[in-house]
C-alpha cells in the first residue's frame, strides 16, 4: 500500500541519505553538529543501553561502527512507532527485514549511502504507523517483490539514490505488470516508454507517492524534478 506521508526522525533521514563515510558530509556532521544535541542523547542512551553512562563519539564508533549505531537507532524509533513509547534498549529483530532489503540492493548502491535502509524503514514506520492507529484494518508493505529486484538488476549501474529508482520501480510495477516492467527496463529508454504509456490517474498517484516519500524524509532537491 502507499502510506502517504509519514513523520520521520528528520536528522537521522538525513544520516541515512548521507555519505557516511568518514570523511563524508553525513559523517562529519553527526560527529560536530548531531552528536551533542539533547534530543540525539536521549535517543542513544536508549541505543546505547549496554556501554554505560560514558557514551563518546569515539567509543560508540570504534565500537560498533556507523552501521551499528545506525541499526540500533533504527530499532530505537521503530520501536517507538510501533509501541509509542521507547524502550531501555533496542532489539535488532526488528531491522532484520531493513537488513535483508538492503542486501538485496547492495548490486545497485553507491558505498557509503544506506539509502535501501532508508526506503525500508520509510516502510516499515509506515506500516507501525498504521497498525497502531487502525488496529482493525490489515495491512502489508508489499515491497518484497521479485520483479522490482529482477528490474532493478536490469539497470546495471550504480545510483546514489537507489530508493528512489526502486520505489518508481515499485509503482511502475502495479501499474503495468512486472512482465511488462522488466521487459521495457532492459530496452535503452524504457523508462521514459513506461511513464509514457501510464494513465492520468497512475501518473498522479506515482507522483503523489513519490512527493509523499520525499516530504517523508526530508529530501526537498527532489521537488524540482516532478512534473505534475
Amino acid at each position: 500500500m502507499n502510506f502517504g506521508y509519514i513523520h520521520l526522525p528528520r536528522e537521522f533521514c538525513f544520516l541515512l541519505q548521507s555519505n557516511m563515510q568518514t570523511s563524508g558530509k553525513g559523517f562529519q556532521y553527526l560527529k560536530k553538529e548531531f552528536w551533542s544535541k539533547p534530543s540525539f542523547q536521549g535517543v542513544l542512551r536508549h541505543a546505547c543501553h549496554d556501554m554505560g553512562q560514558a557514551i563518546s563519539f569515539e567509543r560508540v564508533v570504534n565500537s560498533l561502527g556507523w552501521l551499528g549505531l545506525r541499526d540500533r537507532l533504527a530499532a530505537i524509533y521503530l520501536h517507538h512507532q510501533q509501541h509509542g513509547r521507547f524502550p531501555h534498549a533496542p532489539t535488532l529483530l526488528d531491522v532484520e527485514d531493513l537488513l535483508t532489503f538492503e542486501k538485496r540492493c547492495s548490486g545497485s548502491t553507491v558505498d557509503g549511502y544506506s539509502r535501501p535502509f532508508l526506503l525500508a524503514f520509510y516502510l516499515k514506520m509506515g506500516l507501525y504507523y498504521f497498525q497502531r492507529h487502525y488496529p482493525q484494518e490489515k495491512f502489508s508493505n508489499n515491497w518484497d517483490t521479485p520483479e522490482i529486484y529482477e528490474a532493478l538488476s536490469l539497470t546495471k549501474s550504480r545510483v546514489e539514490k537507489v530508493d528512489w529508482l526502486f520505489l518508481s520501480l515499485l509503482h511502475l510495477k502495479r501499474s503495468v505488470g512486472g512482465d511488462k516492467l522488466k521487459a521495457e527496463i532492459s530496452k535503452s529508454g524504457g523508462y521514459s516508454s513506461l511513464m509514457s504509456s501510464l494513465t492520468k490517474e497512475s501518473k498522479y498517484e506515482y507522483t503523489r507517492a513519490l512527493i509523499e516519500y520525499g516530504a517523508s524524509i526530508g529530501d526537498k532537491e527532489v521537488f524540482n524534478n516532478f512534473e505534475v
